[in-house]
Parts: structure tokens; sequence; C-alpha cells
């Protein structure tokens, strides 16, 4: 343990905030669980908790096009041609619009996914709730078409 404490004493002095860093072959990511070996990035901040240390990088521009990240700018220009409008606020109008360019997109039995939890899941993922409960809410979810 006396050595580990040491290395991490050692590596915050070495990393700084502004530094660039390139992520070792094998890396996963801690939250997400998928192989990040490669990636570069700027280290924006840095945490340390029971002996870990925690990096937050803002990619660079090469790592997001890797993975096929869409910039803001872009994602509210796809919608707006998809709403064929400008006005981008939520209403019944719009939502209908976008439900309907899904409904044509995207074609039943598909498995969508998403980085963020629904807000009903949030009191089941943060362990409020029992999570035997949460498996079988899980089960019966389905998007009704």
């Amino acid at each position: 343990m006396e050595k580990k404490k040491e290395k991490l004493k050692n590596l915050k002095k070495e990393i700084k905030t502004g530094d660039s860093v390139l992520v070792k072959s094998g890396v996963t990511d801690p939250d997400y669980e998928y192989d990040i070996g490669g990636w570069q990035g700027r280290v924006t901040h840095i945490d340390s908790d029971d002996g870990n240390i925690f990096l937050m990088i803002k990619w660079d521009s090469n790592t997001l096009e890797q993975f096929g990240y869409v910039s803001s700018d872009e994602q509210e220009k796809n919608i707006s041609q998809i709403l064929d409008r400008k006005d981008l606020s939520v209403s019944e109008k719009n939502q209908g619009k976008f439900y309907e360019y899904l409904s044509e997109q995207f074609k039943a039995p598909c498995i969508l996914t998403g980085s963020e939890d629904f807000s009903w899941e949030e009191p089941y993922v943060m362990g409020v709730f029992d999570q035997k409960e949460y498996e079988e809410l899980k089960k019966k979810i389905k998007i009704i078409n």
C-alpha cells in the first residue's frame, strides 16, 4: 500500500492540468468499460480518492473523429433539417415531427441505447431503490408504436 501511495504521489507531481496525454493501450473507460487506448487529449482536472487518481480529459479533435463525434452546432443543424424549421424549442409540433422521423428511421424490433440514465432509473442506479425490482422493470419496459 505504501508503494502505491508513493507511486500516486509521484504521478500527481508529473501530471498537471493542461498537460497533453496519450492513453496507454489496453486502458478501459471506468464509466462505460470500453477500450480507450490510443485516445489523446488535454488534462482539465485532477482529483484523488482512496489512493486513486482521476483525470478529467478533454479529448482532441482526432480522437473525437474516431468515434463519430458531432459538435452541438452540427447536431442543431441536423435537427433543424429534420424538423424543417429553425425553432428547435420543445413543442408538440416539434416532438411529433421528430417522432415521425424516428419512426421512419428505426424499424422494430431494434435496440436503442444511450449514455445517460432515464430519470426513473436514477434511484435504482444510485442504490436507493431495490436492484431486483430494477432488473424486473427493465425487462418490462418497451417502446409502444
